[in-house]
């Protein structure tokens, strides 16, 4: 991805936001990914990558609707962008549902504008 960035000129577009509690691998920037601190306590991680919470309705939203949470959750995504700066942001990296956060399903926005 920093490669590709590089490639169009755009140098600072290198952060990347990942979820708490997701799972993509075991290598160190896998890890980072993941958020689990548990994963990568032998290394510091990397500093490019960044996180916010994980869409866990049932743990974290019973207050709200479901609807409601995923508004709320991705307005937790926008907040961390607009935090980083757009123009530094490369990515979103984010399993559809989280298995081993504990089979955390995302809530539906197929109808948010």
């Amino acid at each position: 991805m920093h490669r590709y960035f590089d490639l169009l000129g755009k140098p600072e577009k290198k952060l990347i936001i990942s979820r708490q509690n997701a799972y993509h691998g075991s290598t160190i920037a896998a890890s980072t990914l993941g958020g689990m601190s548990a994963m990568h306590k032998q290394t510091m991680g990397l500093d490019y990558v960044h996180h916010i919470q994980q869409p866990h309705w049932f743990e974290e939203g019973a207050d709200l609707d479901p609807e409601a949470f995923g508004i709320a959750a991705a307005r937790e995504l926008e907040k961390k962008i607009d935090e980083l700066g757009e123009d530094r942001v490369a990515a979103f990296i984010a399993e559809p549902v989280q298995g081993a956060g504990g089979v955390i399903v995302p809530p539906d926005l197929t109808g948010l504008k």
